[in-house]
């Protein structure tokens, strides 16, 4: 009576089949248990309707706020001035 043996290669390329069937399966899980932790991108808004729009400035409002800088500069000015007479 003869035995049958499987050549070496072959039985490392078919245990190696068996290992990756195996790691799919574990990182299905492993993804399932991501999903579960953090809220996968398909629920998250995208990041162009997230974004802010800009917020337009009307000239009497820009022309205020210039006025509003020159006026505190000017006060710095002046009293580094005193600050050198005295």
């Amino acid at each position: 009576m003869s035995r049958l043996t499987i050549p070496e290669v072959e039985l490392l390329q078919y245990a190696l089949i068996g290992y990756e069937a195996r790691r799919a399966e574990i990182e299905a899980a492993m993804r399932t248990i991501r999903d579960r932790i953090e809220p996968s991108a398909k629920h998250r808004a995208p990041a162009k309707e997230a974004a802010r729009r800009r917020r337009r400035l009307s000239p009497e409002g820009r022309a205020a706020i210039i006025a509003g800088v020159k006026k505190r500069w000017a006060k710095v000015r002046q009293l580094k001035r005193k600050e050198r007479a005295d």
